[in-house]
């Protein structure tokens, strides 16, 4: 059930105003670079440490205003996808999270870009987000990140 869920958000295409058409040109040398990732739906628990760590270095690198970037590739059950996702300032400078999304069948990528996020409670799909304070430590594997310009009726989670 989670994978279809992953897959139906990923398919959506945001209209909110943070996102973006074409991508900005990047000169990556300027970017703090992790991964490559890879999860796998069976793979439950490399899974969920892999997720972790794009999770703690898109939260780091946004709230540090620090450009950064990383590929994760997700197989689930239905679909295979290949994300990147970029932080860094927009044109207005605002520091935005952009996320690029292929489907391994098709060569058109899904953009959606979000200048704020939060974090919020790692209670699992369909739960109520309960925002966490952004001065509260925790650690990667006990939250999610939330794009909060996402007016999705099913929230976006990274």
């Amino acid at each position: 059930m989670r994978a279809l869920f992953v897959v139906a958000l990923l398919a959506l295409t945001c209209s909110c105003a943070d996102e973006i058409s074409d991508p900005p040109s990047r000169n990556l040398s300027s970017y703090d670079v992790i991964g490559p990732f890879s999860t796998n739906f069976a793979a439950h628990r490399d899974s969920h440490r892999a997720e972790a760590q794009v999770r703690e270095f898109l939260w780091e690198h946004w709230r540090q205003h620090r450009n950064g970037t990383l590929v994760i590739t997700k197989q689930y059950v239905e679909a295979v996808f290949k994300i990147s996702y970029f932080v860094e300032a927009d044109k207005a400078g605002n520091w935005v999270i952009a996320e690029e999304a292929y489907s391994l069948s098709s060569n058109k990528p899904q953009r959606f870009s979000c200048s704020r996020i939060e974090r919020v409670e790692h209670d699992g799909v369909g739960s109520p987000l309960a925002r966490i304070p952004d001065e509260e430590q925790r650690e990667p594997e006990r939250y999610y990140l939330h794009p909060a310009c996402d007016p999705q009726p099913i929230p976006r989670l990274w």
